[in-house]
């Protein structure tokens, strides 16, 4: 994404036209581009990537819509641009510094891409896979290990490649309550260091799950997902047999990474097949963090893209800095050298280092409160295929640690307090969530996972048709979690004024009215911590007590003794729901519905 090594093509000294633009001469007539020199530009290839000089902010901002910025150093910039992006360009009165060499282009010209058509080839790990060899691959890790693999099908691209994720966990064909990890790679085709490193760590994960303890720890508590290739088109562009003419574009010449809708900005006139394939896998995951591999610099860029970090900061900006550090050391440890590129600490708020507008990580972050990252992870795009299994010693270790990092901060399960029902509530830290930093719990089991700085937070959790309720004063530790699970109260259910007994605590008391066999009665306090109390209309006796999730009876009181009031000790019980058993003296049953604390 964010960098091309600078080589002036030679096509410049042949064309008068494009060598006129060097020199500083704008290429423009009459408000519009020369056809004959975008006919030249683009006689060979579909993407042109070239330089220009821009001190202006605003001049920037407006240029960055208009082409695919790809890095930046002071006033210089590297762009993409396809035909109808650079005539943009140039109608508005740019000029183009010089035309580079695309990263395929180079490689090319070093001979280094070497590719790999059957698994011996890449048991290596020094070579790229041919297209139908990364099929074969990821059908392979399903295959040999069912139990913690599952592939799944994302979609396909314009020219019909699959877009491929896998899952690993311990029951990988289950929806666990469990925080989930996604790593995607390669969104921009012809960045593809990050495509080989994504295979291999799902190959580490699926042979090391059993013999090692720290692999069978992730597998077991996690779930972890890792599509390896999001852009096949731009990769595969010339044949599915070769990565040496990769495009940064898909088979429409657009960047997928500039293709997703912004929440502050203007959506694109047309999401791409690939994105949105990956807008509805997303939103029926419910990942808690998420990284985007790119390359062409080695740096990590937190959000936000769309902002320098003067006019807007992640709520969470303190813990991004941490977790970036922390993979940033572990990589300085194998090699002192690497994340030096675009600053000393190798990480950076991307809006400061560019601006990038319709951006997947905004996007995540934004719509899917996904906490995303881009991580560039080495300098050349399309590197020497012997050099892969040296970028993978640097980094493994930071990529295994960084999914730990999902695991960390507060969670818990998220249920109603009347059925134990799972609900999807809204999970905000008072006074510090901002611009949807704020988390939601899964509808299917409940859980929420809140990664956060270490500090002591006032959580506060609403849903439609129940009562929001805060709890106060959670703290959030480094390297570890807090739990709190949270029961919230239906709409429906009816608060009435305390008018029990005197020995009552509670100061207002859930009514619950069961009438299906004739019976009424009423338990209190509920949820309870300690003693039950029931009031029913006619005289019933405890049958038991059952666990509402299981059915598995957990307490048998059975008092026959048939009488209107009676209290019940459940203190011994675990918190959780549970159904207690009533019988009337004419046989009929009834089970009342409590929440113990």
């Amino acid at each position: 994404m964010k960098r091309t090594l600078l080589l002036v093509l030679v096509i410049a000294i042949f064309n008068p036209c494009i060598a006129s633009s060097l020199r500083g001469a704008s290429p423009v007539t009459e408000g519009r581009a020369p056809i004959p020199f975008l006919d030249t530009l683009f006689q060979e290839r579909t993407e042109i990537v070239f330089q220009f000089i821009e001190t202006d902010p605003v001049q920037i901002g407006a240029i960055s819509r208009m082409v695919s910025i790809d890095r930046k150093q002071d006033s210089l910039f590297t762009a993409y641009a396809n035909r109808q992006e650079m005539a943009a360009f140039l109608q508005s009165g740019h000029r183009i510094h010089s035309i580079l060499a695309s990263p395929a282009e180079m490689a090319r010209q070093r001979k280094s891409i070497s590719m790999a058509q059957t698994m011996e080839e890449m048991a290596e790990w020094n070579r790229y896979p041919t297209y139908p060899l990364y099929i074969e691959m990821m059908q392979s890790f399903a295959q040999e290990h069912p139990d913690i693999c599952r592939l799944d099908t994302i979609g396909f691209s314009v020219k019909g490649r699959l877009l491929l994720c896998l899952k690993i966990s311990d029951n990988a064909h289950q929806e666990e309550p469990e925080p989930s990890f996604f790593y995607s790679s390669s969104i921009h085709g012809d960045e593809l260091t990050g495509y080989v490193l994504m295979l291999r760590l799902a190959d580490y994960l699926l042979r090391n799950y059993g013999p090692d303890e720290e692999a069978t720890r992730l597998v077991d508590e996690m779930q972890i997902y890792i599509n390896p290739l999001s852009n096949p088109d731009g990769a595969y562009a010339i044949s599915d047999n070769d990565v040496s003419g990769a495009t940064r574009y898909n088979a429409n010449y657009e960047d997928l990474n500039r293709n997703y809708p912004d929440f502050w900005s203007s959506d694109p006139a047309r999401i791409e097949k690939e994105n949105l394939a990956m807008i509805d896998y997303v939103d029926v995951h419910d990942f808690v963090m998420a990284v985007n591999v790119h390359g062409g610099a080695d740096v990590l860029n937190y959000p936000w893209d769309g902002f320098r970090s003067s006019q807007k900061k992640h709520a969470d900006a303190n813990w991004w800095k941490a977790i970036c550090a922390r993979y940033v050391d572990s990589c300085r440890l194998v090699d002192t050298d690497s994340y030096r590129d675009v600053n000393r600490r190798g990480y950076i708020h991307g809006g400061d280092w560019y601006v990038v507008h319709n951006g997947r990580q905004d996007y995540f972050n934004v719509y899917n409160h996904v906490r995303e990252l881009t991580l560039e992870i080495s300098v050349t795009k399309l590197p020497d295929a012997s050099r892969l299994p040296d970028f993978w010693n640097t980094n493994w270790r930071s990529l295994l640690n960084y999914i730990k990092e999902a695991r960390y901060g507060i969670r818990g399960i998220v249920s109603d307090s009347v059925s134990g029902d799972p609900i999807r509530a809204l999970v905000c830290v008072q006074g510090h969530d901002k611009d949807s930093s704020q988390i939601y719990s899964s509808a299917i089991h409940g859980a929420y996972f809140r990664p956060i700085e270490a500090g002591i937070y006032d959580l506060q959790f609403s849903a439609p048709g129940y009562r929001t309720k805060t709890i106060r004063n959670v703290e959030a530790v480094d390297f570890s979690y807090t739990l709190r699970n949270v029961l919230l109260l239906p709409d429906t259910c009816q608060i009435i004024p305390d008018t029990l007994p005197s020995d009552t605590t509670a100061n207002e008391t859930l009514q619950q009215a069961i009438q299906s066999h004739g019976l009424s009665a009423r338990l209190y306090p509920n949820p309870v911590s300690g003693t039950l109390h029931i009031e029913a209309d006619e005289p019933v006796s405890l049958q038991a007590v059952y666990r509402a999730a299981d059915g598995r009876r957990v307490l048998a009181p059975r008092i026959r003794n048939f009488q209107r009031s009676h209290r019940l000790d459940v203190s011994i019980l675990p918190s959780g729901v549970y159904l207690l058993e009533i019988e009337n003296e004419n046989g009929s049953r009834e089970s009342l519905r409590f929440v113990n604390q």
